[in-house]
């Protein structure tokens, strides 16, 4: 399949996109998506962003524009002023923000600065971060109600789904290939989930399920991939639960997408506050429930 070029819009904009990741993740990975599509568009895209590695690279290697900035912290009362500074000096015509505190001092300085902000709501947030947003995308109708039932008035906001590039699915190899990769039997039935390693996002629950699984299917394989501050708590559980040879805690993985291709099943069995996961998403596109 050959990609084709996006059309241009009429005026090209300057967007200042502001996010402050904790990690490499979904939220940011559907910045990047967003970022990607307009500028092909013929847009300016500029990250303003607390300092994130991962982050950084993916934007160089896209050629975005990117400035990392001291914006973290909803105590960072310099914020606002120095990303309001910021707009100014790039000739900014629309401040897009993503994740809490970025979408916080993002729309205060739109209005020290004059420039409309405009609010990418990824997960079941209180409201206080995103109030002096003027419009708000949500990535899913139950966020959105989530959002009007706290007071957000339901003409500020838009409900905008998560997407992804279908090209970056078109080099992955059969599932086959992906098992022998991973010294997976063919037959042996193989589950999984993508997210960061938290309490929120229900790896300890997963855990429990494959204990109870195990006793029907001995040889099921559980991939956990992702990398974070739950790593060696759920490192303790698999040992606990005598898991060892049949869960693979596997790291951050660039090549998550190709990894899901040896799964039968992709689990996401968050706990708390999930949006819509894009990982989801990602497994839907490649046919796996």
């Amino acid at each position: 399949m050959t990609s084709q070029p996006a059309s241009r819009d009429p005026r090209p904009l300057t967007i200042l996109t502001v996010i402050t990741p904790s990690r490499y993740s979904g939220a940011e990975r559907v910045a990047l998506y967003l970022a990607e599509g307009l500028q092909r568009r013929g847009h300016r895209i500029v990250f303003a962003l607390k300092h994130n590695e991962q982050l950084l690279q993916e934007l160089e290697q896209r050629g975005i524009e990117a400035h990392p900035l001291p914006i973290a912290g909803k105590g960072n009362l310099v914020a606002p002023f120095l990303l309001a500074w910021f707009a100014q000096s790039i000739g900014a015509d629309i401040i897009h923000t993503h994740l809490s505190t970025a979408s916080l001092w993002g729309a205060v300085a739109g209005k020290i600065a004059d420039i409309p902000s405009f609010a990418s709501v990824h997960a079941l947030n209180v409201k206080t971060c995103y109030v002096y947003s003027d419009l708000l995308a949500t990535c899913s109708e139950g966020v959105r109600q989530h959002m009007v039932e706290q007071g957000i008035p339901a003409a500020r906001i838009e409900v905008l789904y998560n997407g992804i590039n279908p090209h970056q699915f078109e080099e992955i190899p059969p599932e086959r290939a992906v098992r022998d990769e991973l010294g997976l039997t063919y037959d042996a039935p193989v589950i999984g989930e993508v997210a960061h390693l938290s309490p929120r996002k229900g790896q300890a629950v997963l855990l429990d399920a494959v204990a109870i699984l195990v006793r029907r299917w001995p040889q099921l394989v559980c991939l956990l991939i992702g990398e974070g501050e739950d790593r060696e708590a759920l490192e303790g559980r698999v040992a606990e639960l005598g898991l060892g040879d049949n869960v693979r805690l596997m790291g951050y993985r660039p090549d998550a997408r190709k990894l899901m291709q040896a799964m039968d099943v992709v689990v996401l069995p968050s706990v708390a506050i999930e949006g819509l996961g894009i990982v989801l998403i990602e497994a839907a596109f490649l046919g796996k429930p």
